[in-house]
């Protein structure tokens, strides 16, 4: 796991995902996986399998970034949603 922060994972993967570069290498991989996957033949099991785990992976990295953003809360508009203990002064008597 990476030493760092909700915040500066957010900030990070928050980037990746912008860059257009990134993106457009992650949606040309597992677009060239899903068409060979359409023509590879039937009885090829290796390569079927090597095809489908690429179009995953390619998916589960961009989830894995996504992922980042939500924990940080900033999918949620920032809003930190952790249930603290109310402080002394918070309390009704």
């Amino acid at each position: 796991m990476l030493d760092m922060d909700k915040e500066s994972l957010s900030e990070e993967a928050q980037l990746l995902l912008e860059n257009p570069i990134l993106a457009e290498a992650f949606e040309n991989v597992r677009l060239k996986a899903l068409v060979a996957l359409s023509e590879v033949d039937v009885e090829d099991m290796a390569e079927i399998l090597r095809l489908q785990a690429i179009a995953h992976c390619t998916l589960d990295v961009i989830r894995q970034l996504g992922y980042h953003i939500t924990a940080s809360g900033k999918r949620d508009g920032g809003f930190d949603m952790s249930i603290d203990e109310p402080e002394e002064s918070d309390s009704v008597n």
